[in-house]
């Protein structure tokens, strides 16, 4: 998968698995209206999400691994965050047989979303700001492993850990 700082990302297969060439198996031309700033895969690589700084529809979710990959599954509601998103990531399984995000933003909001039925969003959490980031939020990542911790990085030059209890 590649994904531009622009407004397109590209989904490719390898020809073969010894092999240096690929195949375009979907491009999303103008998938958002803004630079995309983050692109991620759900654990079993069925929704690919991708996050940029457009204000009305900061998030959308893609079909991955089906018959269809690269078909719009979802977004999150319009205006969901104040400022544009930054960085996304999965959770790394299904908590409670859903699938849920954490999205960051430009203005250093955390928060974190679930899928509650075929394709609509909710909004689960909203990091307070005074434990938050001050700068926009550039890279999620959990720990391998069966723990929900979170390491985040933001342009206020700060590394956080979060625990999350879900």
């Amino acid at each position: 998968m590649s994904c531009g700082r622009d407004r397109v990302w590209a989904l490719f297969k390898r020809a073969a698995p010894d092999s240096f060439e690929f195949a375009t198996i979907v491009k999303q031309n103008d998938a958002h209206l803004r630079i995309i700033w983050g692109i991620t895969w759900s654990h079993d690589d069925a929704i690919i999400a991708t996050a940029s700084r457009d204000k009305k529809q900061c998030v959308k979710f893609w079909k991955g691994k089906s018959d269809k990959p690269g078909e719009l599954h979802s977004e999150l509601p319009k205006n969901a965050g104040e400022t544009g998103a930054t960085a996304i990531t999965f959770f790394p399984g299904q908590v409670r047989e859903r699938y849920s995000v954490v999205v960051g933003l430009e203005s250093g909001q955390i928060m974190v979303w679930t899928l509650v039925n075929a394709n609509t969003w909710e909004k689960l959490y909203d990091m307070p700001t005074h434990i938050g980031h001050f700068g926009a939020v550039r890279r999620l990542k959990f720990r391998p492993g069966q723990d929900l911790t979170l390491a985040t990085c933001a342009d206020d030059h700060s590394v956080r850990l979060y625990e999350i209890a879900y």
